[in-house]
């Protein structure tokens, strides 16, 4: 697929959680070769500023947040409303707590 042709992203912009490592990074690079600028968000410490490296085209953001701090919520929205138009989410950080179901789940987990 080509995705600078077919995805309808340019120029759009996309937030990509967990963006420093594994399938989040991957994700993140396909987002700047479809043409879209990427705010990528990952834990304090994580190698975001090699990831923007790999980016194709220009308006790229990267952003240190800690998703379990619910505060810092309103800043990464923030951020990605800054660089609009906005047209996708990836959330792909990930922590591995077990519960029972689903319905355990806490917004604190999540």
């Amino acid at each position: 697929m080509n995705w600078r042709s077919d995805s309808g992203l340019s120029g759009k912009s996309v937030v990509v959680t967990g963006a420093a490592g594994g399938i989040g990074s991957e994700v993140a690079i396909a987002f700047s070769q479809a043409g879209a600028k990427v705010l990528a968000v990952d834990i304090p410490g994580a190698p975001l500023s090699q990831l923007l490296t790999k980016f194709e085209g220009s308006g790229h953001e990267i952003m240190e947040a800690d998703l379990s701090d619910l505060s810092l919520h309103a800043s990464i929205f923030a951020k990605a409303q800054s660089m609009a138009p906005f047209a996708a989410l990836a959330h792909c950080a990930a922590v591995l707590r077990r519960r029972a179901t689903v319905d355990d789940v806490t917004e604190e987990d999540w």
